[in-house]
């Protein structure tokens, strides 16, 4: 009687302890899951900020290779201006003066000996290397339009000379590039001296015959 009230006890106690053995799994799982959840939260967090990072960089490093850029284009500009005032100086001691115009093709026709400095056709000393410039045609221009020297953006330097004859008051030219935004606007005084202060502000680049 004894021995089999102690299977009886026992069969008891298995009883009572098997649902809590049953309720440790169901807890244990859902731990599991919500640690997954986690980490995948975690994951992804970390990697979109690695993206982020990532286009940080690649926008730095665009915005320095654009002014990199800029800065050669100014650097060779400036280059190819004095290499031009250099020529003109060749020019008015050959001729006595410089070419007299505002246009852009009489002055490549100067510098390559075949105009004066009335534009009159001359068969004189080449001034340039055409093949240290850009030479083309000018930006809107037709295919038959005359060729001029273009700067490092692709528009013509300019260049003015006794233009009005009449009102010109400045001993030297004026020889300079747009810059970087083709800026246009008013940078000569009737009397041909230089706003400084306005093309500064434009962004012009020149060298060579500002100086009254």
């Amino acid at each position: 009687m004894q021995y089999g009230g102690g299977l009886s006890g026992m069969g008891v106690a298995l009883l009572l302890e098997t649902p809590r053995r049953a309720g440790r799994g169901p807890t244990t799982m859902s731990s599991d899951s919500s640690w997954r959840a986690d980490q995948r939260g975690s994951t992804l967090l970390e990697l979109l900020a690695v993206l982020a990072i990532l286009a940080l960089l690649v926008a730095l490093g665009a915005g320095a290779a654009r002014r990199a850029i800029e800065i050669g284009r100014v650097s060779r500009t400036q280059a190819e201006l004095a290499l031009l005032s250099s020529a003109l100086e060749a020019f008015k001691r050959d001729y006595g003066d410089y070419p007299r115009t505002a246009d852009a093709a009489q002055l490549l026709q100067a510098l390559l000996g075949h105009a004066g400095p009335d534009g009159g056709t001359i068969d004189g000393p080449v001034r340039i290397e055409p093949g240290r410039f850009s030479v083309g045609v000018p930006p809107g221009g037709t295919a038959d339009a005359p060729p001029v020297l273009l700067d490092a953006w692709g528009r013509p330097y300019a260049y003015v000379y006794k233009v009005p004859a009449d009102g010109w008051r400045n001993p030297l030219y004026a020889l300079y590039s747009l810059g970087p935004d083709g800026a246009t606007g008013s940078w000569l005084s009737a009397e041909g001296y230089p706003d400084r202060a306005a093309m500064a502000k434009a962004g012009l680049v020149g060298v060579g015959g500002l100086d009254p």
